[in-house]
């Protein structure tokens, strides 16, 4: 019996002592927590927009600590608004908000305190845009791009009108385009100076922009330079002389079709050039009388005289040439003897 007694006293003490550690251990962790303390608050926001409130304190989970969330602008409301209780990791979980918000959060555990606010951040991908669209146009060197945005994110398929402003004025980059993912529409270069209206809409925003697009001096064509060389005249009040012969003086020096005057000495008809040898004979043709037997050069036959007399002359110097006294064959007298 004795022994019997010695064995259970020493279970006794054993129990009582586990239970007295327990005790202080106990006791220890809820007097890491007091009225002077400070609650650290943290809200991390998650891929799905939910949020997660953590508390803790000297970097160790606060359990069983009250939290309070609350919404700063009574505009607004919030589903997860309310009072919590974190559990064994210090954590309270929040639903995700159906608009942009701002929480308070305030933990509270043994008169020690905490708080922190957040902003936490709708998922507005599938909602109706609201408001104004930013439209800006920046000029490149092969062109333009239009972007949009709505609050400072790029806006795909937002649908982009171009126009000219001056009726007198074409450009190819006119008409409707749509953005892509990256919120851009890419337009041509103009082949003249000209003034744009751009409008971007998308659900229900809408926003505009004006912007002048420059042709460079390699894609103007010839009377694009010419109608600027007026303009340049007029706004100077050139006095120089009527404006009409500046500008023939212009286009003479200027033309692209002048260059052929502006070609080689070395560049013109080959040395022998002209007319070939035999170029206006016949091969028919005398040396002596540069007529050919068919009479196809030479005066006409009847030329310089009419019907009865066209032949009086000649027929007169072959009398005179046999023995007439008239001279005039020369010595025709000598002849006729």
């Amino acid at each position: 019996m004795t022994s019997k007694k010695r064995t259970l006293s020493v279970v006794l003490a054993g129990v009582l002592l586990l239970s007295g550690v327990a005790t202080a251990g106990m006791g220890s962790a809820a007097a890491e927590v007091t009225a002077n303390d400070s609650l650290s608050v943290t809200v991390a926001q998650a891929d799905d927009y939910s949020s997660t409130v953590t508390v803790t304190h000297n970097g160790s989970a606060v359990t069983n600590a009250s939290v309070n969330v609350s919404v700063a602008d009574d505009n607004v409301t919030y589903a997860g608004a309310g009072e919590y209780v974190t559990d064994e990791s210090g954590t309270v979980e929040l639903s995700a908000p159906e608009e942009n918000v701002t929480v308070e959060v305030t933990a509270e555990k043994n008169d020690a305190t905490g708080a922190t606010s957040a902003t936490l951040v709708a998922d507005t991908a599938d909602e109706p845009l609201e408001g104004s669209l930013g439209v800006s146009v920046a000029q490149t060197d092969d062109g333009a791009t239009v972007s949009v945005t709505h609050n400072g994110t790029a806006v795909e398929n937002a649908s982009v009108t171009v126009g000219v402003t001056d009726d007198n004025t074409t450009y190819a980059g006119a008409g409707d385009y749509t953005t892509d993912a990256s919120g851009t529409v890419s337009l041509p270069a103009p082949e003249e100076n000209v003034t744009v209206e751009i409008t971007a809409a998308k659900d229900n925003a809408t926003g505009t922009a004006t912007a002048t697009l420059t042709a460079s001096e390699g894609e103007k064509s010839f009377g694009n330079l010419v109608s600027s060389f007026v303009h340049e005249m007029l706004n100077a009040g050139d006095d120089g002389g009527p404006i009409g012969q500046a500008v023939s003086e212009y286009v003479t020096e200027n033309n692209p079709g002048n260059a052929a005057d502006k070609k080689p000495d070395d560049v013109g008809k080959p040395d022998d050039a002209g007319k070939p040898d035999h170029a206006g004979q016949s091969d028919n043709t005398t040396a002596e009388n540069g007529t050919d037997e068919g009479g196809s050069q030479g005066p006409h036959e009847n030329a310089g005289s009419d019907e009865n007399g066209g032949n009086d002359k000649n027929d007169g110097n072959d009398k005179k040439g046999n023995g007439g006294s008239d001279n005039g064959n020369g010595k025709a007298r000598g002849n006729g003897r």
